[in-house]
């Protein structure tokens, strides 16, 4: 995936390069045709999966294409926001501060 990311980001520099990192991050559709490319033209693989698989195959592609332009911070942010064991690690750490409070 990493080297699909890489090629993909170096064909779409000047559309990506218009979004800021939080926008990418957040709001990048990776739509069907993303998808397909990162699939190398066989997204039919994808077929029959269920939707919580999907988001996820499609926030990992969105870590990479992050990484590519933003470095680790970009992946890191990226991938923070559909990871379950990072999103329940920082709810577990968000009740925490809260009753240190």
């Amino acid at each position: 995936m990493d080297s699909r990311a890489f090629t993909y980001v170096d064909q779409h520099r000047e559309a990506l390069s218009k979004m800021d990192k939080r926008s990418l991050i957040n709001s990048l559709d990776v739509n069907d045709t993303i998808l397909n490319f990162f699939f190398g033209g066989h997204i039919e693989r994808l077929k029959g999966r269920d939707d919580k698989t999907i988001e996820l195959i499609k926030g990992r592609i969105r870590a990479q294409i992050a990484y590519n332009l933003y470095g680790s911070s970009g992946f890191q942010e990226a991938y923070s926001k559909f990871d379950p064991i990072i999103i329940r690690a920082l709810q577990t750490l968000d009740t925490g501060q809260a009753l240190l409070q």
